[in-house]
């Protein structure tokens, strides 16, 4: 869904550069990041299930912006001249 989003978004003439951007950002942080931020709050809350439920109520408030954000841009624009 995040990715239909994203090529939505785009402009027709930049949707090259926009999938490769995307790719390399979820295959970036996705798994580079995602391990390391668990492993970095099981040290800090001192319980890699507490970690984990953290990070499972991140990807809730993830999901909550995002679907926000698809609300947003399905309203009409507004004109700021005028």
């Amino acid at each position: 869904m995040a990715a239909a989003i994203a090529f939505y978004v785009v402009p027709r003439e930049h949707r090259g550069t926009g999938t490769s951007i995307y790719f390399l950002l979820t295959t970036t942080f996705g798994p580079g990041l995602g391990p390391f931020l668990v492993g970095l709050g099981s040290d800090e809350l001192r319980s890699i299930s507490a970690a984990l439920a953290w990070s499972c109520l991140l990807v809730l408030a993830a999901a909550a912006a995002l679907l926000r954000l698809g609300e947003l841009l399905s309203r009409e624009p507004r004109n700021w001249l005028n």
